[in-house]
This record gives C-alpha cells, structure tokens and sequence, in this order.
C-alpha cells in the first residue's frame, strides 16, 4: 500500500449554472455543438434539476494528475463509506511497472477530512492512498456498498477460475460470493446492484475483459444476472443486450436498469449499435424474481453510460462522456453536470458529489 500525505482541499469555487430549454437545443441545427467546459458546471433544462443541487454550487477539483499521466486512477466504481468517511475507488487499466505486460488495477482509498460538525460538513483535507487489489480478487471493475463492506466485480485473471462476486467486510479480507456459473467461469463481471435488503445481488458481465486481453474467450453471451446470497440461487434474467455494463435498482425495486454499450457500426464508427439505457419490470414468481417489458428508457446525450445510480427522487444519474447525465422516471433529461473530460463514476447524496474523471476526481457541494 502507498499512503499518501494529508492534502488541503483547494478553495471551492462557484460552480456555473446554464440554464436552457429542451425546445431550444432540439431546434438548433444539426451542425451546431457546444464547446467543452474547461471546468464544472450545470446544464439545466427543467427546473426540477434544481431539487438535486439547491441554490448554490462550489466544487473544487481534489486531485488531477493529467499533466503527469494518461493512466486512468479514477476510472471505475466510487463507493463511500460512511461509517469511516471514506471513498473506495477502482482504477481502469493502468500500465503495468513490472515485467508483466498485462495491465493492472488499483484501489484508491480517500480518507475524508471534515470540520467538526456533522459527517457533511465541508472538506478540510484528504489523504490519497493507493491499494493493490487481494490476490484472490484481480482486476475490480464495479462495486457498491453491502452491509458493513463493499462487494467487488473481480474481471479476472488470463486463466480460468478467476473472478466473480467478493464481499470484502471494511478490514478484513475479500469473501467469495459467486465465482462462476454451474462451473464455468463468467466473461468478466462489470457492475453490480444490491437490493434495499442486500439479500440480492444484481450484477452484469460482458465481453469488455476478453477485449481487453484480461481474459479468456467468452463462454456465455453478454448477461444479466441475479444472485441471493442466503440461498445460494443463481440465475441469468436477460441475455439481449449486446454490452451491459452499468446497472441500478429503483427504490421501490420493481424497476432494474441496465445500459448497454452496444457494437460500433462498421461504417460509421460514431454510432452505436444497441446501446442506450434500458429498463425492466422486476416480477415476481414462483418464489423468484424475473425481468420483464424491456424498454429503451434513455439514450445518452453523449457516449455511453459507464455507471448508473437512482437518487431518492426516483431519477437515474448516468457517468457518460460530457458528465453525470440526470434523467426522470419519464426519461426525460433534466440536466447534466458538466465535466471537461467526462464522467467514468461518481457517489452522490443530498449534499454533495464526488465524480471521477479518469485522471481527475471532483468535489462538488450541493446544498
């Protein structure tokens, strides 16, 4: 483990608000874009965005390191703890420093620093430290809080059995959950979902680590899974996606999302085929849980959605390549808070939000 040295928290700044009109972006000609932000800022286009963030912004940008490095530190999942204030964040593929030619991943661990008061009081400092994965769980790509831990989607090694779902209790070392399925190894587990009672993992695996030479040649499609952890049952609920990739859960847990990175067109290599944001109706029967009415519930407004996550209101976040895109139930976009080089996860409650951005992780306080 590299620890790293308490660092201040730079001095928040005001974050820009836009606000604009759906109407008025659909009526804008088809060769007019907007540049890039060169810093955070909110793009509103309901008013119900507002709700999320208040009256006013700051945000701060606590580390970036994309002068030094083209390797992506805050390029996975970003799980806060809040017993020990916190943040877990996986890496993407890092090149590796050693003989190995494979790539490598890491876990950053961000201690929070508050002033005195309550847990969500405005940051102080912050100590990076960056933590080599256990041997028995290679390459975590997703992850989400379960009970007094995280559970991990180890992506696997080169070899056969590797990977799968790990509960690692805050402490103690990573727990196998489900490795494989009836015996055969999974394709490389992406992301995963607990239900509100955490007795049932919903999670996604696709083809991204064979592409990425991490792992084997696939043995099952692209799929969609649901596991109970006391019972042990494990079962596919849906192989029609092409990528799937992110998942989210809503609160009332009849409706699963799952996106979908989809294949790129041969000849035209800016559209997606397949991908978007889908829903499904979570039913229950004979004493199981099945999928149900797929429907394409939102297509990004830019790139693909790499991490999803349901707020108390009911609206999905989606990580995509202009930021963390907001979208009611109706799938109706509210709004996207802006970051320059995009979004790959974030974590967010009622009063702030912690976006990674590859080599860059983000502070913003919402209310």
């Amino acid at each position: 483990m590299a620890t790293g040295q308490i660092t201040q928290v730079p001095e928040a700044v005001r974050t820009l608000i836009q606000e604009s009109s759906v109407k008025k972006v659909h009526g804008q000609g088809g060769g007019s874009t907007q540049p890039r932000p060169r810093d955070l800022a909110i793009v509103q286009y309901h008013p119900d965005l507002q709700h999320l963030y208040g009256k006013e912004v700051k945000h701060s940008l606590l580390v970036s390191l994309a002068e030094t490095s083209k390797n992506p530190f805050f390029g996975g999942a970003c799980v806060f703890a809040e017993t020990t204030g916190e943040l877990y964040i996986t890496s993407g593929l890092l090149s590796s420093v050693g003989s190995s030619r494979l790539p490598i991943v890491i876990i950053s661990q961000v201690k929070l620093n508050r002033k005195p008061g309550s847990p969500w009081e405005p940051l102080e400092s912050f100590q990076w430290s960056k933590l080599r994965p256990p041997t028995n769980m290679p390459m975590p790509a997703g992850a989400s809080r379960l009970k007094d831990g995280i559970v991990y989607c180890s992506q696997g090694e080169p070899v056969r059995g590797s990977g799968g779902l790990y509960y690692m209790p805050f402490g103690r070392p990573p727990e196998p959950l489900v490795t494989s399925y009836f015996g055969r190894d999974f394709n490389g587990v992406q992301d995963v979902v607990p239900s509100d009672s955490d007795s049932v993992l919903w999670f996604t695996d696709n083809y991204s680590a064979f592409d990425n030479d991490i792992r084997p040649s696939p043995l099952f499609p692209s799929q969609v899974y649901r596991y109970a952890i006391e019972s042990g049952e494990l079962k596919a609920v849906a192989n029609d996606l092409s990528r799937p990739q992110a998942i989210a859960i809503s609160n009332n847990q009849k409706t699963l999302y799952v996106s979908d990175l989809g294949s790129r067109h041969n000849e035209y290599p800016d559209i997606l085929i397949g991908g978007g944001i889908f829903a499904y109706d979570i039913q229950d029967h004979s004493e199981s849980q099945f999928l149900t009415n797929k429907r394409l519930f939102a297509y990004p407004k830019h790139g693909s959605a790499q991490k999803l996550k349901c707020d108390g209101r009911g609206n999905i976040l989606a990580a995509c390549a202009d930021g963390v895109e907001v979208w009611n139930p109706r799938g109706i976009l509210l709004g996207v808070f802006e970051v320059p080089d995009g979004a790959t996860s974030f974590f967010m409650n009622d009063q702030e939000m912690f976006i990674c951005s590859k080599q860059r992780l983000w502070w913003m306080q919402l209310k």
